[in-house]
């Protein structure tokens, strides 16, 4: 007697994760992550540059105060948060799908893909510099590759992180000091009408390279405020190349 033959089942069709399968604790502290982060945010929305030396050393302000509540009990806090969840995430996609007994590696880098699609629309048509999605889409596709690492090693690694960021960080406020001494000892010398050199001339041009992207002056934080408030094709044309630097 022949057998009929089986079919294949057919793979699941694409829909949202239900409720029952949803993670509540995750859902909420993913909300308080990004309200947190949002506090932080709301200010670069619309404020110039230098926009808090109205207040920033003023006790009687009442601005004083809220910015002390968020420096103090956000900033940093809720990037952390976020980062941290972040990551489960990944290890809960991971697993879901591995016991599901679907192939994961293309599903997550089409994830990932996604993510840094999104961050690019945000940042260079919707024009927000301070977008995250595209840094958490390579992130992303960095942590699946440890992400069958042991957990002990994982705790391990993070002093290791933390050392080399900081070092990192050290070295790029040294090479901006030594930037800004360069130049200001090159303007001392021709404040005295004295011949520069090449690399005299070489440190004024990089110092004000580096000025007008992370210490913009009193006129150039002017003149980014008036691009601010002019047309989208202007505002792009400002915006756009900042958000590679970001």
């Amino acid at each position: 007697m022949n057998e009929i033959p089986t079919e294949n089942p057919a793979p699941p069709a694409a829909a949202p994760v239900s409720e029952t399968e949803r993670l509540k604790l995750i859902d909420a502290l993913r909300g308080v992550a990004l309200l947190g982060i949002l506090l932080m945010n709301i200010p670069v929305f619309a404020m110039p540059n230098y926009f808090s030396e109205s207040f920033k050393s003023d006790p009687t302000n009442v601005n004083y105060w809220v910015s002390a509540v968020i420096s103090v009990g956000f900033e940093g806090k809720m990037r952390a948060l976020f980062g941290m969840i972040f990551g489960a995430g990944v290890l809960l996609f991971v697993s879901k799908k591995e016991q599901a007994g679907r192939s994961v590696t293309g599903l997550f880098y089409r994830r990932m893909f996604w993510l840094v699609l999104f961050g690019l629309i945000h940042a260079h048509l919707i024009l927000w510099i301070g977008d995250i999605l595209y840094l958490y889409g390579f992130c992303g596709m960095i942590v699946y590759l440890f992400r069958k690492v042991k957990p002990i090693y994982l705790v391990l690694a993070v002093p290791l992180v933390a050392v080399v960021d900081f070092t990192a960080g050290t070295l790029v406020y040294q090479h901006i000091r030594a930037k800004r001494i360069a130049y200001v000892e090159a303007r001392a010398a021709a404040a005295e009408h004295k011949p520069l050199t090449a690399a005299q001339n070489d440190s004024l041009v990089q110092w004000r390279a580096l000025e007008k992207t992370f210490i913009p002056n009193r006129e150039d934080a002017k003149e980014n405020t008036r691009k601010m408030k002019s047309d989208y094709g202007t505002v792009a044309s400002y915006l756009r190349p900042l958000a590679w630097k970001v």
